[in-house]
Parts: structure tokens; C-alpha cells; sequence
């Protein structure tokens, strides 16, 4: 919801360069968010295998020196914070000089908030590697509902970049709030003292989390560095493509969502030590994924249209549209590619997407700066969905062969996580390029889109899965319409 407010309100109550300069500065928290999530998965793997043993005091331990070791990287995400506020304007020379001063503060604000709330990812993949996925839920929702209300309030009273800044950096300490007092009640919870901390879990978790970081790294370069580059060498063409980019992530926040609550129950798997059985599972995970991406991406492709007129008018979505699309279908691409680093996260050998990940990545940079020189922002989203299919290529080439805790088949994943799934959004791709110049009226969008839109759950479903999956996922939908009318009827009492 805040992403479908905030954006186009922000847009048409700011100047130009005011609105282009808040999106360069909010990639700040784009990095930290990839750092932060990488975090909480590698939280949750570490304490999925501590309460697998069933060991209290191994989890104290654990989450402990974790801690200290965030702490510890929160100092020095601060320190390169202030680093790059300070590097601002020769980073991006198009800066007016007027809006610098006030750029760099905002930028100091926005690290300093996000360098506090880190070390509380401890308690976030805590609750994760536990299971309790709700408690993260209503924090994030919160936290993001209050970002987006503050931030039209301030630009409602005429609020610059620094009261911008400052809203963000206030809801963002929501978050960490609202899990320390889950945490502080939690039935499952372990103190966190210093007295546990162990430098062999430090060094472990450090290790680890470093191989998780060169994952984040690479991953930066995939796409990470789009709106920069935009902002260098067409500063003008950064809020058209902020706004495509928002639009195309709308395919990317529940579909990870789905992907990432399988993480505890893969690394729990792990510790079996059986790399068929892992295999097995990462094709069954990819096939059940892809019912999701296929229905999630053409529904979002058949309103695209009429959403983007209404969203942020007609004007600015002429202007959006190709490379929202663009965007969209490299995101369908990469995703699909998410259920095996998924596995590989939970299995303990992250190294071994790297590979194909810095491929993808140099790939999207190379072309992204040539192609932005010719296009601007649809050229950046042209050279991003190129690379995402050479990211594919590298997956299932490089490094899904040399992944040896899962016994995989490149081949038959590629087809179940990308091809099928592909072949599913195909009718409404065409659609959508036969009636490019002449878009369909609400009802004809809506009647198609439903028609399409069965044909690929059908396709997904009985082209994709398996009898037996097909079977259980009958009985899981099932089982999950009798708890939601068990919770909307009203528990009869007895006299």
C-alpha cells in the first residue's frame, strides 16, 4: 500500500530535482535493505540448527555473539555512511548546488537510523530460524505504514529533504521497538548476554556472512546500481525510472516473501546430509514456486496500462511503461532463480552462486552504461533484463554443478522454475503487446485478465506438478479455506 501512495504523492508535490535527489539518497537504505535481509536469513539458518538440536544454551551462544558481531559492522556501516554523504556531489555531479548541503545531511540521517536498528536483525532471524514469520509481519507493515503517512505529512507542510530524512529515520526505529517487545515476551526467548559470546561463533557466523555478502555485493551489481548509473548520465529520466522500478518490485515483495519462509525448513533438512533428497526438494520447492510467479506476474502485467494512467497520470505513464515491462519480466526472470540461492543459503554453501551472480552483475553494469547513453532508463531496464537471462545461464552452467550438498538437475530446474512458468505468461505478454497503442478498456481488462490469467494457473498446475503434488497441494488449499471460515464464524457457545 505505502508503495502505491507514496511514490506518485511525492512526485506531484515536489520539485523535480528535490524528488530525483530523495531517490538517489533512499538507494541507501536499497543497500542496506539487501545487506539486512541476507542478515536475517543467515540469523534464521543459525538458529533453525540450534533449535533442531534442541540446545538452549548452544542458541544463547549463538545469538549472542551474533550480536556483538553486528554491532560491531553497524560502526562501520556508519563510518562508510559518512564516507559516501561526504562524496555526494562528486558521485553525482547533477546535484543542484542548492540541494547538496541538505542531500548530504539527509544521507547522514538515513545511516545513522538504519546503523542502529542492524544489530537487532539478531532478534528478527531469531524469530524467523523459529518460525514465528508473523512477528517480522506486523513489524515491517507498521513500520512502513508509518513511513509512508509521515512522509506526506511532511511534504503536505512543505517538508525538504532533511524532514524527508527524518521521518524515515523515526519509522525505521519502529521496527527494531516492536520486536524487542515480541522478543521480551516471547516464550522461546534466550538472553542475549556477553558473558556467551564466543569468538568461534563470531568467526563462524563472520565467515559466513561474509559469503553472504559477496552474494549482496554481486547482487548490487545486478541491479543495484540502475538508478545511480540513470542518475549520472540522465538525471532528468531518475523519476520516471524510480517509479518503473517501484512498479516492477511490486512482483518482487510478496514473491520473496513466499521464497524466503522456506529457508528454516531447508536448513533444517540439512542436517541430514543427503544431497538427493535436497535435490528432490529444491525441484519440488521451484515447481510450487512457480504457480505463484507465473499468476503474480501476469496479473501485474495485464493492469499495467490502466494502473500506471491512474497512478501517476497519463503523462508520466507514457513515460513509465516500457521499462516498467522490461523491469517486470527481468524480475520474472530472476526470481526464478531464487528458490536454488534459497537452498543453497539453507545447505551452507552460498559460495558457489557467486560465480554466476558477478557474471550477471558486470553484465547489467557494462551494458547498462552503454545502452543509457542511447536510451536512458528503458536502455538500463533492456541491459538488466539481458542480464538476468545470462544470470540464468550461469546458474545452471556454473554453479548449480559444483553445489555438491544438493544433488541437482540444472536442466529440469531451469524448466520448472523458468520455462513452464514462462511459456504460462506468454498469452498475456502477447496481449499486451497487441494492444500496446491502444490499451483495453477497464471491463475488456478485466475479462481477459481472468481468462488469461486461469490459463496460466491451469497451465502451472497440471504442466508443472507432479499427481502427488498436484494432490497435496489440493489438500493445502483446502485445509487452509477451512481455518479462514473457522475464523470468520463465530465460535457457538455452549450453555
Amino acid at each position: 500500500m505505502v508503495l502505491l501512495v507514496v511514490p506518485p504523492f511525492l512526485i506531484h508535490h515536489m520539485a523535480n530535482d528535490a524528488y530525483a535527489t530523495w531517490m538517489l539518497l533512499l538507494q541507501i537504505a536499497t543497500y542496506y535493505s539487501m545487506v539486512d535481509t541476507n542478515m536475517q536469513t543467515t540469523v534464521a539458518r543459525f538458529t533453525a540448527r540450534s533449535v533442531a538440536r534442541e540446545d538452549r544454551d548452544d542458541l544463547s551462544i549463538t545469538l549472542s555473539s551474533i550480536l556483538a558481531f553486528l554491532i560491531i559492522l553497524a560502526f562501520s556501516i556508519l563510518l562508510l555512511g559518512l564516507v559516501a554523504a561526504a562524496m555526494l556531489g562528486v558521485v553525482f555531479p547533477s546535484i543542484p548546488h542548492a540541494l547538496l548541503p541538505t542531500a548530504q545531511l539527509s544521507a547522514v540521517i538515513i545511516v545513522g537510523a538504519l546503523a542502529v536498528s542492524l544489530p537487532c536483525v539478531t532478534i528478527v532471524g531469531a524469530f524467523l530460524g523459529y518460525q514465528r514469520n508473523h512477528v517480522v509481519t506486523v513489524a515491517i507493515v507498521l513500520s512502513k505504514l508509518a513511513n509512508g503517512v509521515a512522509m506526506i505529512l511532511a511534504v503536505m507542510f512543505g517538508g525538504a529533504l532533511i524532514s524527508l530524512a527524518v521521518c524515515f529515520a523515526l519509522t525505521t526505529l519502529m521496527a527494531p521497538l516492536i520486536y524487542l517487545r515480541f522478543w521480551s515476551r516471547f516464550h522461546g526467548a534466550v538472553k542475549l548476554r556477553l558473558v556467551a559470546v564466543r569468538a568461534t561463533v563470531v568467526r563462524e557466523f563472520a565467515g559466513y556472512s561474509g559469503a553472504v555478502g559477496l552474494v549482496t555485493m554481486s547482487s548490487i551489481l545486478m541491479s543495484g546500481l540502475a538508478l545511480p548509473i540513470v542518475g549520472i548520465y540522465d538525471f532528468a529520466a531518475v523519476p520516471a525510472f524510480s517509479l518503473a522500478f517501484a512498479y516492477a518490485n511490486m512482483l518482487v515483495i510478496p514473491q520473496a516473501a513466499i521464497l524466503a519462509a522456506a529457508l528454516p525448513m531447508l536448513s533444517g533438512r540439512s542436517v541430514d546430509n543427503n544431497p538427493v533428497a535436497m535435490g528432490d526438494m529444491l525441484l519440488r520447492f521451484a515447481r510450487f514456486s512457480s504457480i505463484s510467479l507465473a499468476l503474480f506476474t501476469a496479473g501485474l502485467m495485464i493492469i499495467t496500462p490502466f494502473f500506471l494512467r491512474l497512478w501517476i497520470g497519463p503523462v508520466l505513464a507514457e513515460q513509465v511503461r516500457l521499462p516498467a515491462l522490461l523491469l517486470m519480466l527481468a524480475q520474472f526472470v530472476g526470481l526464478s532463480t531464487h528458490p536454488y540461492r534459497i537452498a543453497v543459503l539453507g545447505v551452507g554453501q552460498v559460495m558457489k552462486t557467486i560465480p554466476a551472480i558477478l557474471i550477471e552483475g558486470v553484465t547489467s553494469i557494462i551494458l547498462s552504461l552503454v545502452l543509457v547513453r542511447w536510451w536512458g532508463g528503458t536502455g538500463v531496464a533492456m541491459a538488466i533484463l539481458f542480464a538476468s537471462l545470462i544470470g540464468v545461464a550461469g546458474q545452471c552452467l556454473i554453479s548449480m554443478p559444483r553445489t555438491t550438498a544438493i544433488i541437482s538437475r540444472p536442466l529440469a530446474y531451469t524448466a520448472a522454475a523458468l520455462g513452464r512458468p514462462f511459456l504460462a505468461i506468454l498469452p498475456m505478454i502477447a496481449v499486451t503487446t497487441l494492444f500496446w497503442n491502444d490499451p483495453l478498456s477497464i471491463t475488456a481488462t478485466a475479462g481477459i485478465g481472468i481468462v488469461v490469467l486461469g490459463a496460466a494457473l491451469s497451465f502451472v498446475v497440471y504442466f508443472n506438478l507432479t499427481a502427488s503434488e498436484r494432490q497435496a497441494g489440493h489438500s493445502m488449499a483446502l485445509a487452509g479455506i477451512r481455518r479462514f471460515r473457522r475464523r470468520i464464524t463465530p465460535t457457538e457457545r455452549s450453555e
